[in-house]
């Protein structure tokens, strides 16, 4: 499978027999390795050639959702939303289907284009109530409507995203639920999110994130301590992170709040 002129030994096959019932089978196959590859212009000639040349061939399904898939990861979203479209339309009972349905919630969502986006994730939840794919739609849409500053709208989304079966994106469902909250002026409860966040997943990429937003969620509170506790942690586990000039600074300012001004000059000489 590593071979290139193996690859391309096959590939001929498509290529000089296209319509032939070996010819789809060569053409599915490499153009799925293809894109697993990252290769995605030859997947799409290959893929296209199968979907072209073999409506009725059993792999049409998948081959139009890695249709999809490529042009997506080549950002090509119109092709894309096209080709995931017609996965659903043709094949709507298909596992594919249901992941080209997410993929249209994803798409629409982060290009701001929340109505189409709000009525597809509907769909999916009738469709699939338990899929992962469900929870990558429901993510991307609570972050679009968290960015258009619907916030409590956003809470619900991250909500059932937490509620469901799938692990693979709850750090990043409670790190939006603590955010949602201190937009909202509820520090409070941004504050037990933030801490359930930090509890459960204390090895997800947006750790050091939520340490800080815990941090001023307790300052909010008044709790200058707790913020400085936090704001301490975060500092030595990384001193030179992204967040680290924000951290000093707010360190700075909490023991100052807090009448320790040598400890507060000593954060802002930082």
């Amino acid at each position: 499978q590593n071979s290139e002129a193996g690859l391309q030994a096959i590939e001929a096959v498509a290529q000089d027999a296209p319509k032939t019932s070996a010819g789809a089978q060569a053409a599915f196959q490499v153009g799925k390795l293809r894109v697993a590859r990252q290769e995605y212009s030859r997947a799409i000639q290959l893929l296209s050639g199968l979907v072209q040349h073999h409506p009725q061939d059993a792999n049409v399904p998948e081959a139009l959702y890695l249709l999809g898939a490529a042009y997506e990861l080549t950002t090509n979203t119109a092709k894309a939303l096209d080709f995931y479209q017609r996965t659903w339309d043709q094949y709507p009972q298909t596992s594919f289907a249901v992941e080209a349905l997410s993929r249209m919630v994803v798409l629409n969502a982060r290009a701001g284009q929340l109505k189409p986006a709000l009525e597809l994730a509907d769909k999916l939840a009738a469709r699939s109530a338990d899929s992962p794919a469900l929870a990558a739609a429901q993510l991307a849409l609570a972050d679009a409507l968290f960015r258009q500053q619907r916030p409590a709208e956003a809470a619900a989304r991250y909500q059932a995203v937490l509620a469901g079966k799938s692990g693979e994106h709850a750090a990043e469902a409670q790190y939006g639920l603590g955010a949602c909250y201190l937009a909202q002026g509820q520090p409070e409860k941004a504050a037990a999110a933030f801490r359930e966040g930090l509890a459960k997943y204390p090895k997800s990429p947006n750790a050091a994130m939520t340490r800080y937003q815990l941090a001023v969620s307790l300052s909010r509170l008044g709790d200058k301590a707790g913020a400085v506790k936090e704001l301490e942690e975060l500092l030595a586990a990384d001193p030179k992170g992204e967040l680290s000039d924000e951290a000093l600074l707010d360190l700075g300012t909490a023991y100052a709040d807090l009448k320790q001004t040598p400890k507060a000059l000593a954060a802002l000489e930082r």
